[in-house]
């Protein structure tokens, strides 16, 4: 049976914009959209520090949660310097973090 373009089975998954009907191409070998809706492998995906737009991991969700706990647990210390009359003169200035 020669390949149709319009076979249901051969097609990209993605659903066409204008149309707001499926996508009329052909899914990319081994992928279930074509190369124009963003095909690609989860195999080939680079995840971490192998993906290209990785910079540094400061930001990560584990290193924004450790740095809030530390800038708590300072803020505390500092309430408790105050309190004794350890600590004098003005407070850390800036944004307090929720906790």
């Amino acid at each position: 049976m020669p390949y149709s373009k319009l076979d249901p089975d051969r097609r990209c998954t993605a659903m066409c914009r204008s149309r707001g009907e499926r996508c009329r191409n052909a899914p990319a070998y081994g992928c279930k959209t074509c190369r124009y809706h963003g095909a690609k492998r989860q195999e080939a995906t680079k995840v971490g520090a192998e993906h290209g737009r990785y910079k540094t991991g400061y930001y990560t969700q584990d290193a924004k949660a450790m740095h809030k706990a530390t800038t708590i647990r300072l803020m505390d210390l500092e309430e408790i310097g105050f309190r004794l009359g350890i600590m004098a003169g003005k407070r850390t200035p800036g944004r307090k973090p929720g906790r």
